[in-house]
């Protein structure tokens, strides 16, 4: 189910900082996964039920597994992605 009241981007984390989410739409978010020095961005496009079910419980802080985030958090990690990649060229 669409919430048509939702303004984008919205932005999440797991507790511990190890992923960092930024949902830019009902069917799409990128999700950064920090693995010690290590880090890996994932683009996901809803397709399928479970993965709009996802996305909106990512919105609605579902069971309290995601925290609310903001830009500034989002954007940090994709500052350090971007410096791990420069270090390994």
């Amino acid at each position: 189910m669409v919430n048509d009241s939702v303004k984008y981007p919205l932005f999440r984390k797991y507790e511990g900082n190890r992923s960092y989410f930024k949902i830019t739409s009902p069917k799409d978010f990128t999700e950064i996964q920090v693995m010690g020095n290590r880090f890996f961005v994932h683009d996901i496009r809803a397709k399928t039920f479970p993965d709009f079910q996802l996305i909106v419980d990512m919105i609605n802080l579902h069971n309290n597994h995601w925290i609310e985030s903001n830009a500034t958090e989002f954007e940090l990690a994709e500052t350090k992605v971007q410096e791990s990649l420069a270090t390994v060229r």
